[in-house]
């Protein structure tokens, strides 16, 4: 609370008080994630002025819903991660935002939302594109089945790859890699 442009202590319950000689007077208040509020009163002869401010929420909610094949994807509303899908009322400032969904094997999910004073902005994603394709590899039966880095199986392998080049190497004892 501001008084005249200078900070005035509110009590536990949010109130203040002060005596000042006759005249106009300035006030703002301020709170963060509200609305800042600021008038004027006027102190008179025989009337004791009194403002009562309620300050209106500067923030609303966001609440994501995917298809249960995008669960567990990483969730960004203008660069920051605010969580996995899905998320249920996580509150936002209110404004335009850039909320981007990412998940693995996944095109990124990029959209621009609107998020509203005291009201939920639901956001819901049924389809992401796919950014892969299914691989199968069969080699001899004793050799291992390495897909970068990381070991797949033995002598046949079926997964998704996401698009891209990858490195693939089959290893077996007492022979060189290929």
């Amino acid at each position: 609370l501001e008084f005249n442009g200078e900070p005035l202590e509110l009590d536990e319950t949010g109130y203040a008080e002060i005596g000042v000689p006759y005249g106009s007077y300035s006030y703002r208040v301020s709170c963060p994630d509200y609305h800042t509020s600021a008038g004027t009163l006027e102190v008179k002869d025989g009337f004791k002025p009194e403002v009562n401010i309620d300050l209106t929420p500067n923030f609303g909610w966001l609440e994501v819903n995917v298809a249960a094949d995008y669960h567990g994807a990483d969730i960004f509303v203008d660069g920051k991660k605010v969580g996995l899908a899905p998320m249920i009322k996580k509150q936002m400032k209110s404004g335009v935002h850039r909320l981007k969904i990412e998940k693995e094997l996944y095109k990124n999910y990029e959209t621009s939302i609107t998020v509203e004073d005291g009201k939920l902005c639901s956001i819901e994603v049924t389809e992401m594109q796919p950014n892969f394709a299914n691989v199968e590899l069969v080699v001899d039966e004793k050799s291992e089945i390495w897909v970068d880095g990381e070991l797949k199986g033995t002598g046949k392998w079926n997964g998704a790859l996401e698009i891209g080049d990858h490195s693939v190497e089959t290893r077996q004892i007492s022979h060189l890699p290929s």
